[in-house]
């Protein structure tokens, strides 16, 4: 893998812009993949002819921009371009923004086949200041198959976790029109309620309570190197399906004064090693989460497990967990059916 630091730009401190080194990339793309937070119509005349040439040349363009800042105009014009079916729009209220940098590009349409692929991250938005005039940096990863294999697919990854967030909508000029309408692109639009344009799938809502495996990702809290070894489950993934975790009829008060539930063979798998031990599971009444207690994970995990899922079945005082990283080939199936927390990056969700 190599890589090297754009900026600070523009020419005017005698660096390379973002978008010349960008064009020198697309010319020869045939899989371009953007996520970024706005859009702005300066950076269609610095990229929309290109983007346009990698679908002549039978390539494949998906572009997915946050709502909040960008222009109506700027995204109908892109949509001209690279086709209503090739972008998408993200809002979600109460989520935090939507604010990453991400460009994909690769001289094959699959990833998976790709000899080559170049990755851009930084501050640089898909605006025409962010692309020649602004004072940005940005990282550039150039990836090879078969030395970076790894890397392409972690990357292919991100893609797919980034792709499943909820409230991505397809682009059509009915949205743009109600968008506009609603005045989700004026400065007033961080008061916006938009939640009717953007719903929520009914697929991410329904808790079905015949359920028998509970997913979630990780977080540098759960799990941690010291102190106690829990991982936090949400109280809101309890409560929307109470049956499952056997709550609260099969808890017990414990010596300490919380009400928990004790798993005395409990399996724990991360890829090929498999241990035996045992758990517990207790709640916290002052914030009426759950905490899922087990000190043999730190043998077994990682140090640096952030954004792994676990999975977690129960058969009455036994139960079975198993870890995942962003790279095994069916994390991406079990991701998909997490949801998120508000104001947090946490996710969950049940089989």
């Amino acid at each position: 893998m190599e890589y090297e630091i754009i900026g600070p730009a523009p020419t005017s401190v005698r660096l390379q812009p973002f978008g010349q080194v960008l064009d020198g990339i697309l010319i020869q793309a045939k899989y371009v993949s953007l996520a970024v937070a706005y859009l702005h119509y300066g950076a269609i005349d610095v990229v929309g002819r290109h983007l346009s040439q990698v679908l002549q040349r039978d390539g494949q363009v998906d572009v997915l921009v946050g709502i909040r800042n960008s222009s109506g105009r700027a995204l109908r014009s892109l949509a001209a371009i690279i086709g209503a079916s090739n972008l998408s729009l993200y809002w979600q209220r109460g989520q935090g923004n939507f604010h990453p940098k991400l460009y994909l590009l690769a001289n094959g349409t699959n990833l998976d086949m790709a000899a080559q692929l170049d990755v851009f991250v930084g501050s640089s938005n898909l605006t025409g200041a962010g692309l020649k005039h602004n004072l940005e940096i940005n990282v550039h990863f150039k990836l090879t198959r078969p030395t970076d294999s790894h890397e392409i697919t972690e990357w292919k990854n991100r893609w797919t976790r980034i792709r499943s967030l909820p409230s991505i909508r397809p682009y059509s000029d009915q949205l743009i029109s109600n968008l506009e309408r609603r005045g989700a692109f004026r400065q007033s639009q961080a008061e916006a309620n938009l939640d009717d344009l953007f719903p929520v799938s009914p697929t991410t809502t329904t808790i079905d309570i015949t359920s028998t495996t509970y997913v979630q990702t990780l977080q540098p809290n759960d799990f941690p190197n010291s102190g106690e070894s829990d991982a936090i489950v949400p109280r809101a993934a309890r409560e929307a399906n109470e049956a499952f975790w056997g709550w609260p009829g099969l808890f017990r008060r414990s010596p300490g004064g919380h009400k928990q539930r004790l798993f005395p063979n409990t399996s724990l798998r991360y890829r090929s090693r498999e241990v035996a031990t045992s758990c517990r599971l207790y709640e916290v009444e002052s914030v009426a989460n759950f905490r899922l207690s087990c000190s043999a994970v730190r043998a077994l995990l990682p140090t640096r497990h952030d954004n792994y899922l676990f999975t977690m079945q129960i058969d009455g005082n036994s139960c079975a967990i198993r870890f995942l990283s962003p790279n095994d080939p069916d994390y991406s199936d079990y991701y998909a059916s997490t949801r998120p927390l508000t104001n947090s990056p946490k996710r969950w969700g049940y089989i």
